[in-house]
């Protein structure tokens, strides 16, 4: 069996009407296997699991412009596909937060380090498109 690892689930909610970004969300998971595997998992927990996890608003890094007004904490989905898992920032120091400590032994004595999630970390992307009466249909897409 493959060696588990941190996988991510990375959800961002879309103004279906507007087209844009205005709150993201994210879980993590231990999970085994081939990458493939992995993606199943994720594929399958992405359509429901968005509902027990955390939504936070898009950070003021975000700035996205109509004609001469300039509106912080909102971008387009464009964002993702060319920063990917660099846009959740935020997102992932919140979860790394939640995280416990793990006991770890190192020369014979056992230290207490906190799991951080890694850059290369494998996740899975879904769009959350919110229409006008709250509705919501994941779309999932690449990780």
């Amino acid at each position: 069996m493959f060696e588990p690892e941190l996988c991510l689930n990375l959800w961002y909610y879309l103004d279906a009407e507007a087209g844009f970004i205005y709150a993201l969300s994210g879980r993590a998971y231990w999970l085994s296997g081939t990458d493939e595997d992995k993606y199943d998992i994720l594929k399958k927990l992405s359509v429901s699991d968005y509902k027990i996890a955390r939504r936070y608003r898009l950070s003021d890094r975000f700035v996205l412009h109509f004609g001469e007004e300039a509106k912080k904490g909102y971008t387009t989905p464009d964002i993702i596909r060319t920063h990917g898992i660099e846009a959740f920032k935020e997102v992932l120091q919140e979860l790394e937060e939640e995280f416990p400590p793990v006991a770890t032994t190192v020369g014979g004595k056992t230290i207490m380090e906190q799991t951080k999630i890694p850059d290369n970390a494998l996740c899975l992307f879904t769009a959350l498109k919110e229409e006008e009466l709250g509705e919501i249909t994941p779309v999932v897409s690449c990780g």
